[in-house]
């Protein structure tokens, strides 16, 4: 799975991503803007597998009793997501938590074509949040139906 990661802000401090394999500067104090790669409506995205959040000395994220929660919306203004993903509905594992690795499991992508936002939120065990991702995703129409 490939991604167009852009980044904004220079200023502050930030950590490191690494998304199947790929190193992407960003993650630990502003988020990363990653665009998701165009999705057919309804067919099965292969999801996110060894995702690594870790600070800018290269040390893991402990996601050691964290939660993690995925929204996708239509506007950022939006009140209520779409599409909802987490860890605690199982959609989202955590691989190895002192690692800082985590996967987001296929699945189906029942959305009408669009453009669409989405960001990561952790919610670690002493209570920070933390949004490491962000950026949009366009669901495309699918020919065959």
């Amino acid at each position: 799975m490939s991604y167009a990661p852009e980044y904004y802000g220079s200023s502050v401090q930030r950590g490191k991503i690494t998304i199947d394999g790929t190193l992407v500067s960003g993650g630990a104090s502003v988020p990363t803007i990653i665009n998701l790669p165009d999705h057919p409506a309804g067919d099965t995205w292969q999801g996110v597998t060894e995702t690594v959040l870790e600070y800018e000395d290269g040390s893991p994220l402990n996601l050691v009793d964290a939660s993690l929660l995925m929204q996708i919306k239509r506007r950022r203004s939006d009140r209520l997501p779409v599409l909802e993903l987490s860890s605690e509905a199982n959609d989202i594992t955590i691989v190895d938590a002192t690692g800082g690795v985590f996967s987001i499991s296929p699945q189906s992508i029942d959305l009408s074509p669009g453009d669409y936002v989405y960001d990561l939120q952790v919610t670690l065990r002493n209570g920070d949040v933390m949004t490491p991702i962000q950026g949009n995703w366009k669901i495309t129409s699918d020919v065959s139906r």
